[in-house]
């Protein structure tokens, strides 16, 4: 699936919205929290890594490390969990345009 197509179910208390774009070892979506209605990054682990418990602990240290971190430059974690296995990170949602995107227009960062 490409990145922006539409709605893929839902995860956890979250209804994916669209995906965002894709990594090595998975993919993050815009999501909506079925309660509350609000919209955040939903980063979630794609097979195989998924079924790997290393590939588990190191995601679950991520979301660890990254919640204990409170600078402006870093995204804020919300939430880690798991959904039928599969590890995910729900994290505030920066509107704007991605780092790929900002490089490809105005080259490197000074």
């Amino acid at each position: 699936m490409e990145p922006g197509q539409g709605p893929q179910g839902r995860i956890g208390a979250y209804e994916l919205v669209r995906e965002l774009g894709r990594g090595g070892m998975g993919v993050a979506y815009l999501a909506r929290h079925s309660t509350l209605g609000t919209s955040v990054a939903l980063k979630v682990v794609l097979d195989p890594w998924a079924a790997e418990p290393d590939s588990q602990a190191r995601f679950l240290q991520e979301a660890r490390a990254c919640a204990g971190l409170r600078h402006p430059g870093v995204v804020r974690v919300l939430d880690a969990g798991r959904d039928r296995g599969r590890p995910y990170l729900v994290m505030d949602l920066i509107e704007g345009e991605s780092l790929s995107a900002r490089l490809r227009r105005a080259g490197p960062l000074p």
